[in-house]
């Protein structure tokens, strides 16, 4: 029971932290980078976002059965939140696949 109102009481504190502007909040975000590593075994993987960060996703982020159409350079797009360990992706969704027709995103110039 403690640790119920230990989690809540976590919570009410980001919740005034964000009405004060101390937390950054992201916007939902658009095609906005491609997944660059994936531990299927482990449920999880890192995008690689445009402004160059890698953001964690764990698999319950995608649609039932998405997880496992991801492919390293899949584009995705994803609302980003504030996790124990840093930024982490929420609602993945899978925008392009390597080799779809659909236009491609691009990371930059390449050298």
């Amino acid at each position: 029971m403690r640790r119920a109102f230990d989690a809540t009481q976590r919570q009410l504190e980001k919740l005034v932290d964000k009405q004060r502007g101390d937390i950054k909040v992201h916007p939902a975000q658009e095609i906005a980078g491609l997944v660059v590593r994936l531990f299927r075994d482990e449920g999880y993987g890192f995008i690689n976002s445009l402004d160059g960060r890698e953001i964690y996703f764990h698999k319950d982020s995608l649609h039932a059965g998405e997880f496992d159409r991801l492919e390293i350079g899949t584009g995705v797009q994803w609302n980003e939140e504030e996790g124990e360990k840093g930024p982490q992706a929420s609602f993945v969704k899978i925008v392009d696949k390597p080799g779809s027709r659909v236009s491609k995103i691009s990371l930059g110039p390449k050298v």
